[in-house]
């Protein structure tokens, strides 16, 4: 079985990955309502079902994007690409990107069929100002289990004391 986690407890993960970030509980509840995260966890805390740590890489994606300046309604289809192969992704770690190029949204997974319609609609239309943009989500599952295990707090604890 794997660990649950509450809304409070993901929140905290999330403050350790993007500390400069205010993030708020109803901004669970929006993710939720969207279908960007939705919790998947079989035990309830205050009447609310739990979160597994996959069920929040999305939402690391989306903060992660908007802390590159890309807004939620310019990442399309990316939030269902990255749900449907989140075995692959979140579990095996498969290294994986996720791109974009205005509403063309592109996901590669490594030793699977890649995906390049973000990268060639890039460059058929690169005459246009539009924004391409790239991220690598595998070291964004690194850094959510990071935190997660505690490393992360381990590690400033540590810096700090030396």
């Amino acid at each position: 079985m794997q660990k649950e986690y509450t809304t409070c407890e993901i929140r905290k993960f999330l403050q350790q990955l993007f500390p400069h970030r205010q993030l708020v509980l109803s901004q669970f509840t929006f993710y939720n309502h969207i279908g960007v995260a939705k919790p998947s966890g079989e035990s309830f805390k205050r009447g609310r079902r739990c979160y597994v740590a996959s069920d929040i890489l999305p939402i690391v994606v989306i903060l992660a994007l908007k802390e590159e300046g890309i807004p939620l309604k310019n990442l399309g289809n990316s939030v269902q690409a990255i749900q449907s192969n989140i075995n692959s992704i979140f579990h095996e770690r498969k290294p994986t990107r996720l791109m974009g190029f205005g509403s063309t949204i592109s996901l590669h997974i490594e030793g699977e069929k890649e995906d390049q319609i973000a990268v060639e609609s890039f460059l058929e239309d690169s005459a246009e100002t539009l924004l391409f943009w790239n991220i690598d989500i595998t070291s964004l599952v690194t850094d959510l289990c990071r935190a997660i295990s505690g490393e992360n707090s381990q590690e400033k604890q540590s810096a700090q004391a030396a």
